[in-house]
């Protein structure tokens, strides 16, 4: 089993990804398609869409927040038991 023409895909894990590093390489990856990714949601994004993201950990922390808020709505924890995954 060989795979050809594979090629890097942006992504961006918080709190692991370092930002220099995100900034300087990891954002031009060549892959359509990018990842940003907590523990508690992954969006899956055109890459052109992150090109110019400089600061992914404050969207990420964002979307973490949205996550909590929405769990206590529920009446749930905020801890969940799976990544939530949003494709755009």
């Amino acid at each position: 089993f060989t795979i050809s023409g594979a090629v890097k895909a942006p992504h961006y894990v918080l709190g692991k990804t370092d930002a220099k590093q995100w900034r300087e390489t990891i954002r031009s990856c060549p892959a359509p398609w990018a990842e940003l990714e907590s523990r508690k949601v992954i969006l899956t994004l055109p890459s052109k869409v992150i090109r110019t993201l400089e600061d992914p950990e404050e969207l990420m922390k964002f979307w973490d927040g949205i996550m909590d808020g929405y769990a206590e709505l529920l009446g749930r924890d905020t801890e969940r038991r799976r990544v939530e995954r949003f494709v755009s």
